[in-house]
């Protein structure tokens, strides 16, 4: 979201914060613009579940290495993969990290046999490099950091 929306939607929390109003009432910066919700629960991040390759469509399978969808690769690209996900990271925390290099587009979470599976998708494959360089390693839990790799459709 461009910056003014996002001081938008900070502004207008504040707002109902400062004015006394109804704490459950907060602002969600959408692709519509700013609106209102009446259930903050609402505001967590839902990890976007992509088909498996045996639905028929088009995505990350069950199994990253074995499905015609995406794959782990060496050859650098715009997608980057993070596989056996920690159950404490969640698709918010993953935006949080990536949205801000360049190019970020978006995190898509899978459920798989080996645990979650991230796809991690950028403008370009040099974007993700970037992203790729500056945050392998990074500290996800006590116990996880982040192993990525490029991905390939």
């Amino acid at each position: 979201l461009p910056s003014w929306q996002r001081r938008e939607a900070k502004r207008k929390m504040e707002e109902v914060v400062s004015a006394g109003g109804d704490a459950s009432k907060l602002a969600k910066v959408g692709s519509a613009g700013v609106t209102s919700v009446n259930d903050p629960s609402s505001l967590l991040a839902k990890p976007n579940v992509v088909p498996s390759a045996g639905s028929g469509a088009a995505g990350v399978g069950d199994d990253a290495g074995s499905s015609p969808g995406i794959q782990p690769s060496e050859t650098p690209s715009p997608l980057l993969l993070q596989q056996n996900l920690p159950p404490d990271c969640n698709e918010m925390m993953l935006a949080m990290l990536f949205r801000q290099y360049s190019g970020y587009k978006e995190v898509k979470l899978v459920p798989s046999a080996g645990g979650t599976l991230a796809v991690i998708e950028f403008e370009t494959e040099s974007q993700a490099t970037t992203a790729l360089k500056a945050l392998n390693g990074f500290k996800l839990n006590m116990s996880s950091n982040l192993d990525l790799t490029y991905g390939k459709r």
